[in-house]
């Protein structure tokens, strides 16, 4: 059985047809552990959404499924990890650590033809001294812009804070968008946004890189409704006239 209640929980209901009466229940129930959100290949967590350093909290990574396919130069089946994605904007390099490392452990860097690949076959391996294809709690890579990458990480032993830094291959011109303004802060039903020039595109990412809200606008000024919006950090990226702001908003 599979919860599809946001807690995970899982409501069992017992029958009797009133054949043979005897007191009293007794259930034999085995509950297998959650993965990650981004245990999947297609699920990665989009890192360049986010100010950077990005820090994954907590990671259930021992909770991670096996993987069944490899990248090209460097063979991952069999062990079980997750997955982020970004790509580079600027010439640079990027960094990633397990901040408690426990079991087996590894941190690899590959290179991929876009963000939206659909299986491991389709990335290939980053050949570094400080990317190694094999155990490991860190990895540095260097970037070309234009380029996206994808990052396995392993930890078999338990859980971990996963750090992803960005910030020397993502380009910082585009943080802030002069003249934009955004209120509430933290918001509750609405949120205010007002531009010195045209507001061409709002979108809205939570804190796993999936995309909540996406709104063109087409005006200086709007408000956008977020009440749906679950108690939590979210990322705002507004794109006016051909520049991107990013934005953290935090939602009561």
């Amino acid at each position: 059985f599979a919860s599809t209640h946001p807690s995970g929980a899982l409501t069992f209901r017992f029958l009797s047809d009133g054949i043979i009466t005897r007191p009293g229940w007794v259930a034999d129930i085995t509950c297998l552990p959650v993965p990650p959100p981004n245990d999947l290949i297609v699920n990665a967590i989009d890192v360049d959404q986010f100010p950077q350093a990005y820090t994954d909290s907590a990671v259930r990574l021992q909770f991670a499924t096996n993987e069944l396919l490899n990248p090209q130069g460097c063979s991952i089946a069999g062990t079980n990890g997750v997955w982020y994605k970004f790509t580079a904007t600027a010439d640079g390099s990027a960094q990633a650590s397990i901040t408690t490392p426990s079991g087996a452990s590894a941190v690899i860097f590959y290179s991929a033809p876009n963000e939206n690949v659909s299986n491991e076959t389709e990335l290939t391996y980053t050949f570094g001294q400080t990317n190694q294809c094999g155990p490991g709690t860190s990895s540095t890579v260097a970037t070309l812009a234009g380029q996206s990458y994808y990052l396995f990480v392993l930890n078999t032993g338990g859980q971990s804070d996963v750090v992803v830094d960005l910030s020397n291959t993502l380009g910082t011109n585009d943080n802030v968008i002069d003249g934009f303004t955004f209120y509430p802060n933290p918001m509750n039903n609405v949120l205010n946004i007002s531009s010195k020039t045209n507001i061409e595109n709002v979108v809205i990412y939570n804190m796993l890189g999936q995309k909540i809200m996406d709104q063109n606008i087409g005006a200086t000024s709007t408000q956008l409704q977020v009440t749906d919006l679950a108690t939590g950090a979210y990322l705002m990226k507004v794109v006016s006239e051909g520049q991107t702001g990013t934005y953290r908003l935090i939602k009561r």
